[in-house]
């Protein structure tokens, strides 16, 4: 192993895989369309060792585990999980969240076993998957109720949201679990569908209480729902 006084020569940094142990896969929210296209990538951009670490759901593994090993990746396969710290929310502490405190995301990486889970793991994961769909389903919920008293009434719900991942990605309806960028994405396409292009500033800033940044630009809009 090395370490301070024994530092990796140029020549030994250089002849390391290339690697990147936490990429999301659809139909968690990915900067991936397919396993296809982050395979893909990977070989192009000389990555050899790729991990990917999904929320909730690990049926994707599969797919990737073929895929990656059909083009001479070695795959990894990991677990990450949102918990929120009551009392550390409350004295305004920051895990590994930069911008919410209390908030903390699990990781585990290099995991060798998701089929079959054993009875203990099956029952926990469970409670998690509960818990985090409860609260994804309020928020939809909260966000819908703002964007009604803003005057856009959009017809948004967890099941819509939902169904957009499904239409997009073509994934099993069951393998869905919502995250916040899910759920800005439906609804900032949903504002784009119902508000014209030219009153799309003034219904954001009805809704934000502030400027949007750039009203017609898909990504700022979503990062903006977010953070307001």
């Amino acid at each position: 192993m090395l370490n301070s006084s024994n530092p990796a020569s140029p020549s030994q940094r250089a002849s390391r895989p290339r690697c990147n142990l936490h990429i999301h896969l659809p139909p968690n929210f990915s900067a991936f369309d397919s396993v296809e296209q982050a395979v893909r990538l990977a070989v192009e951009q000389g990555v050899r060792v790729v991990g990917v670490s999904n929320y909730y759901d690990y049926t994707v593994y599969t797919d990737f585990a073929r895929r990656a090993t059909e083009a001479g990746l070695f795959p990894l396969f990991g677990i990450e999980i949102i918990a929120l710290l009551d009392d550390l929310l409350k004295a305004g502490i920051r895990i590994n969240d930069p911008g919410n405190p209390g908030k903390m995301y699990i990781c585990g990486k290099g995991i060798s076993r998701f089929s079959p889970l054993s009875d203990e793991a099956a029952a926990l994961l469970q409670v998690i998957r509960d818990k985090d769909s409860a609260r994804m389903a309020a928020m939809v919920e909260k966000l819908a109720a703002l964007c009604a008293a803003a005057g856009l009434d959009l017809g948004v719900d967890e099941a819509a949201v939902i169904d957009g991942v499904v239409r997009r990605h073509g994934c099993a309806r069951e393998t869905v679990y919502l995250q916040e960028r899910h759920v800005a994405q439906a609804f900032e396409e949903a504002i784009a569908r119902s508000v014209p292009a030219k009153e799309r500033s003034a219904a954001l800033e009805r809704l934000f209480g502030a400027p949007s940044k750039a009203p017609l630009d898909p990504l700022t809009v979503q990062a903006e729902i977010r953070s307001h």
